[in-house]
């Protein structure tokens, strides 16, 4: 995770926000990664802690809404979720890693723009 946020900072790609489940193991990769102040929020935290069906679904509409919200101009946001989490509110279980890239164009729908994993999000942010 390291190598991870040192790329960004090598590649001088700006971020604004760095939002994290509230399990340990996520927060501290988003920690380490990107330094601190982490923002560590619910509707990040993997699903299975939900007991209450209610506060899943906001949880999971809580997810969507983070993907279609733009980050401050010329800046990004970086979340740290879970791969059931993802699954259940878009449909798709990432791979451990896996980096996925939207970008907010104004609908309310999400958007993406790359689905890369871990080795090839690496290889493109060491890219000159």
């Amino acid at each position: 995770m390291r190598a991870y946020g040192a790329a960004f900072a090598a590649r001088q790609i700006p971020v604004n926000r760095v939002v994290s489940s509230e399990y340990y193991f996520v927060w501290q990769h988003a920690e380490a990664a990107f330094g601190e102040p982490i923002a560590i929020h619910r509707d990040l935290t993997g699903s299975l802690d939900f007991r209450d069906s209610d506060e899943l679904a906001a949880s999971l509409q809580g997810l969507r809404n983070r993907t279609v919200t733009a980050p401050d101009r010329g800046a990004s946001t970086v979340l740290f979720t879970h791969q059931v989490e993802f699954d259940k509110a878009f449909g798709h279980y990432p791979d451990a890693g896996e980096t996925i890239i939207f970008r907010p164009d104004g609908t309310g729908t999400p958007r993406v723009v790359a689905v890369l994993g871990y080795d090839d999000m690496m290889a493109l942010l060491d890219t000159p």
